[in-house]
């Protein structure tokens, strides 16, 4: 359980990490500290900004994955020793995935994205239309 709970903590962490990069670049009070060097890397700056709003999503979304191999809470849940603890977590768990039931249409796009990041094998092309589609 130990391993296992480092590495979710990894991953929030790096999303973490990953978020505070992303604001800098888009919160007007962060971005005037940096806005000279952010004009003079303007492209530079401009691939980060996405790769850095990916950074920050893709972990977290894996967080929520369903494979029995991956990295996820409801494995961490299932990896506490405590039959009451793991009861507590689920319904904890359970109303984090109830008020996130509004953002499903971002999560359906995003699946795609975590899928093709992290598949041991070749997957089918992304299309960006359906990535970015409302449905």
């Amino acid at each position: 359980m130990d391993d296992h709970l480092k590495q979710v903590a990894d991953r929030v962490t790096s999303a973490f990490m990953n978020y505070r990069i992303w604001r800098i670049y888009t919160e007007p009070g962060d971005r005037a500290k940096y806005l000279e060097v952010l004009r003079k890397y303007n492209s530079f700056f401009l691939t980060g900004l996405q790769a850095h709003f990916l950074a920050t999503i893709i972990p977290l979304y894996g967080l929520y994955e369903r494979r029995p191999d991956g990295i996820s809470l409801t494995r961490l849940i299932e990896a506490l020793p405590s039959e009451q603890l793991r009861r507590e977590m689920q319904a904890t768990l359970g109303e984090a995935k109830a008020s996130g039931e509004k953002s499903r249409p971002s999560a359906t796009r995003c699946s795609p994205i975590y899928q093709t990041l992290t598949s041991k094998r070749s997957s089918p092309r992304l299309s960006f239309r359906r990535i970015t589609s409302s449905g």
